[in-house]
């Protein structure tokens, strides 16, 4: 009697990490323009809202998805270089951590309304 080929667990796809400290800029660089997007967006958006303009306000839906889909792709990337960030970029991850308070903040305001 042949037995069914076992199935082997696919390995999750390996987040690229910053290995550089270019590749850190550049990651840091991408974490702050995606949160200024995100927030621009979520600014406009809530404007439109307290202003009665639903049907307007829902239309920016397809650019903030986009945007969180990318915020989550760079958050991702922070995660896995935060070991490579903490020993050679502390001070920049520390800048991270604030702006990135900041950002939630300014999000949470925002999303009250």
């Amino acid at each position: 009697m042949n037995q069914p080929p076992s199935r082997q667990p696919t390995p999750a796809t390996a987040i690229p990490a910053a290995s550089t400290p270019a590749e850190a800029r550049k990651l840091a660089e991408e974490l702050m323009d995606v949160m200024s997007a995100l927030l621009g967006i979520i600014e406009r958006e809530t404007e439109l809202v307290r202003a009665g303009k639903i049907r307007e306000a829902m239309a920016f839906e397809p650019q903030k998805t986009e945007a969180s889909r990318r915020y989550v792709g760079v958050v991702s990337r922070l995660k896995a270089s935060h070991p490579y960030l903490a020993k050679t970029s502390p001070d920049l991850l520390s800048t991270l951590r604030r702006h990135h308070e900041t950002f939630r903040a300014m999000l949470q305001v925002n999303l009250t309304v």
